[in-house]
């Protein structure tokens, strides 16, 4: 096969290894000026392993890092994994079979986790169906979900959303139609705190849906795929939304007003696509207040004073950041493309720890995934756990300096597989990977509880809610999304 054959369905931001090395795929190009003629390979490393920052010969062909940057021939690159190559593609036989045989392993233990995470006695438990329901909701992969009530809303790569009825376990209603909804893939969905559903979308556009049927309404302000979202409440029972962007903007809504009006500002200050977000609420005593980080892929995060509308830059982060999330109103956790997690402190203005969470003698894994476990309502933490590409789940104790409790391997590592999303159910931690397997962990002892192969494609998000079915039957909903749910 020739270069130009190699290349064929090779696209910018798909992860690949060259030579062992690991990183992502920064420029495609042809004939280049001072270099031999044919295609060429632009490789950004996660490691300081390349020859260049991306300029060659004088001339700029993608950014990074110093030594990060590789400009390679298209047979030297394998890719990893690509969000395009997803679309109509069936899971390979030994993903499936891979995921099943480890469903085997696991399943002796379901029905006792079953038990604790629903209430139920084991014996009882026996009776749930362990599989679950199996909805075949589209030919497309789904990306994203959120649960409110009895409704979970799930959105797809088809350019609709999917609205499931968690008690009856069946498909409610589809968020798409000829005059309503998106016309790219659907990145993020949230439910509002009035239960209406907001999502984002590739085609950079913003639709609050309903509260039923298939009827929205569009809010304009990004020019670019919608990367992340985050609804929350003031006090005074306002409805607000955050949401990120590749166009490198943070836009703050005021969903109680028409959607003409809806943008309460535009926050600018990043220089890269902006990848993930996350707020809190700096206490509940405070009225309308949120407190807002922001990250992007030139690895720098932004603090920022929504009322003010200025920002604390705060760099120092190798690759990309990957992930966010609070601890308090005080203090955030940054996840980054190095594997490390870094603690920031508000007040102090600085870095209070830093955790090689997902750095082993053999490389390092993007921090995917940072979920806190809170204990009680004053946001006392207990827990923070995370996930990363070396397909790792770490329990780090907050009181203790961030220390590991518990490294969770059974995730089965290789280059192909990664894991995709994490959730938190009471004391159990589910976490999804893509080569389909759901995999549950107690996070207070440290204990393998079930798995199961869950999907025939990777399980790209999760969401856990307690669903009323009935006067006195209370169960825990999972739910996995791949090219089925």
């Amino acid at each position: 096969m020739g270069d130009r054959g190699a290349a064929e369905h090779m696209e910018v931001g798909q992860r690949c290894v060259v030579d062992g090395n690991t990183g992502e795929i920064a420029f495609l190009g042809s004939d280049l000026p001072d270099l031999p003629s044919g295609m060429w390979v632009g490789v950004v490393y996660d490691q300081p392993v390349g020859k260049n920052d991306g300029t060659i010969k004088g001339k700029k062909y993608f950014k990074c890092q110093k030594n990060h940057g590789h400009l390679v021939r298209p047979d030297k690159v394998k890719v990893l994994y690509a969000e395009t190559a997803l679309l109509g593609r069936k899971a390979t036989a030994g993903h499936a079979s891979r995921s099943h045989a480890l469903n085997d392993n696991y399943m002796e233990n379901f029905h006792a986790a079953y038990a604790l995470l629903s209430g139920e006695t084991p014996e009882a438990a026996k009776q749930q169906n362990a599989e679950g329901t199996l909805l075949d909701l589209s030919d497309r992969p789904n990306t994203c979900i959120s649960v409110w009530g009895g409704e979970a809303v799930i959105g797809s790569t088809d350019h609709a959303l999917y609205g499931i009825d968690l008690v009856k376990q069946r498909k409610s209603r589809t968020l798409y139609t000829k005059t309503h909804g998106h016309t790219e893939w659907v990145t993020c969905v949230s439910h509002t705190a009035d239960g209406r559903v907001l999502s984002g979308g590739m085609d950079g556009k913003l639709c609050l849906w309903n509260k039923a049927g298939a009827q929205c309404s569009d809010l304009q302000g990004h020019s670019a795929s919608i990367s992340d979202m985050k609804a929350v409440q003031s006090d005074g029972g306002g409805n607000f939304a955050f949401t990120s962007s590749y166009d490198k903007t943070v836009c703050v809504w005021d969903l109680s007003k028409h959607a003409s009006r809806a943008l309460a500002s535009s926050l600018k200050g990043h220089s890269a696509p902006v990848l993930c977000m996350a707020v809190v609420r700096a206490s509940e005593e405070e009225a309308e207040t949120s407190s807002l980080v922001s990250g992007d892929r030139d690895g720098v995060a932004m603090l920022w004073d929504v009322e003010a509308n200025k920002s604390r830059r705060i760099p120092g982060h190798g690759g990309h950041i990957t992930s966010l999330a609070w601890l308090d109103g005080n203090t955030f956790l940054v996840g980054a493309q190095d594997g490390k997690v870094k603690v920031w402190d508000v007040r102090e203005e600085r870095f209070i720890h830093q955790i090689a969470a997902h750095v082993t003698q053999q490389g390092s894994g993007a921090v995917g995934n940072i979920v806190v476990r809170r204990t009680s309502p004053n946001m006392a933490t207990t827990d923070v756990v995370t996930a990363g590409a070396d397909c790792r789940v770490q329990v780090l104790d907050a009181r203790s300096g961030f220390q590991p409790r518990f490294t969770f391997t059974e995730h089965k590592f290789n280059l192909e597989d990664f894991i995709y999303s994490l959730a938190m159910a009471g004391s159990i931690i589910l976490s999804g990977a893509g080569d389909g397997m759901l995999l549950a962990h107690d996070v207070e002892t440290g204990a393998v509880c079930w798995g199961l192969g869950a999907n025939k494609a990777a399980v790209r998000c999760i969401a856990s809610a307690e669903v009323m079915a009935g006067k006195s039957t209370s169960e825990v909903i999972d739910r996995t999304v791949g090219p089925e749910i």
